[in-house]
């Protein structure tokens, strides 16, 4: 028996490997087979859609956090740059036509509105979650607005890419600008300074996925979960 695994292109973030190793543990003690196709969110009609349609596999996995987790995920993140005093608090968004990115962003507008802040859109910069992106779009943020003293970056990767402009622009990390990011991947947990993020239970989303897909398949009902997340403070806010 063989499943796909549908995943998002950003394989560049180790979150991805993290997630397919949670799922690949699961298949292989039921014995199944995994087969992983990366495709564009945009694609409904390509090469993948008409593999799934031709009876090749048994099930799909299209990954996918729940909106809960993100949304609070980052208010606390939001709040916690808030509580350790910082005035001007920036975002750098994921995809903001995927539902984490836009969810993400709405945990730190909700954080604004919970602590009565106004919300400047000049701080609010759209990434794609690469490093490259978030290191672009920090200098171009920092260069408009100096005044920054905490970044929310909606991932890991997009958080070391707002610490290398900060210190590429000779600030640092969290004297002059904390930096908060989210997942607690390998990379937030070995970067110096310790990046100060958002812990969700990487392997534990891929495991629930794949318990999800064989219940299914056994035609036995799913017990959908919803994965907890909590702050870990590290050096960087």
């Amino acid at each position: 028996m063989a499943t796909n695994q549908i995943v998002p292109a950003a394989l560049s973030d180790p979150f991805w490997g993290v997630v397919l190793a949670g799922i690949s543990r699961v298949f292989m003690s039921n014995d199944l087979h995994s087969l992983l196709m990366v495709s564009p969110l945009d694609s409904t009609d390509g090469p993948i859609a008409h593999y799934l349609e031709g009876g090749e596999v048994d099930g799909a996995i299209f990954l996918q956090v729940h909106n809960s987790d993100n949304l609070g995920g980052a208010l606390t993140a939001t709040r916690h740059l808030f509580s350790r005093g910082c005035k001007q608090v920036a975002t750098l968004t994921g995809d903001v036509e995927a539902s984490a990115g836009i969810d993400r962003l709405k945990g730190y507008r909700a954080a604004h509105l919970e602590a009565g802040r106004e919300i400047n859109e000049d701080l609010i910069a759209n990434c794609d979650w690469t490093f490259e992106s978030a290191k672009t779009m920090t200098l171009r943020l920092l260069a408009r607005n100096p005044e920054v003293d905490g970044i929310f970056a909606a991932n890991d990767i997009m958080a070391l890419g707002a610490i290398a402009a900060i210190q590429e622009r000779g600030r640092l990390v969290p004297d002059d600008i904390a930096v908060v990011g989210f997942d607690d991947n390998i990379v937030a947990q070995t970067h110096r300074p310790g990046l100060t993020t958002i812990r969700q239970d990487i392997v534990g989303l891929g495991a629930a996925a794949a318990e999800t897909m064989i219940s299914v398949l056994q035609n036995r009902e799913p017990n959908i979960q919803m994965l907890p997340t909590e702050i870990i403070i590290r050096e960087s806010a």
